[in-house]
């Protein structure tokens, strides 16, 4: 599973000029793919929507649906947290607010904050949605 101390672990990230979306290239067993991670202002002020996809490269078509198999899946959630990272080092007041465009996905991110929360809560303050109330993260 995910260590979180693993952050030197990554791949290699471009940003844009405005720290808000960032992209890499998945290098695994099977082919290359291209990634973005995307830091988007909701409505209310200060807080972000973390999204995260596959892009075609050529038709830059995105997709948080894909499944991508490539093996790889360790580094890129160190990747992505690599970006959350970047992201507050320049937004230091802003709220992120990330789920998993499956049901799946939200249970492996789950997990990786449960198996890494003594770690993450040093540098940041970590909640979660119950019912449309928002209380600190625990382990389950």
């Amino acid at each position: 599973m995910f260590l979180f101390y693993t952050l030197h672990n990554c791949y290699h990230i471009d940003s844009s000029p405005d720290f808000l979306n960032f992209k890499f290239i998945s290098i695994g067993t099977k082919r290359r793919h291209h990634k973005a991670v995307c830091y988007r202002k909701s409505d209310v002020k200060g807080i972000y929507d973390l999204g995260f996809s596959d892009k075609e490269p050529v038709s830059g078509s995105i997709s948080d649906l894909s499944v991508t198999n490539n093996n790889d899946n360790q580094k890129v959630l160190t990747t992505i947290i690599r970006t959350l990272y970047l992201f507050t080092d320049h937004n230091p007041d802003a709220v992120v607010i990330a789920s998993g465009s499956t049901p799946p996905r939200t249970r492996l991110y789950r997990m990786c904050i449960t198996n890494n929360l003594v770690t993450i809560k040093q540098d940041f303050s970590v909640h979660g949605l119950t019912d449309m109330d928002c209380e600190p993260f625990r382990k389950a």
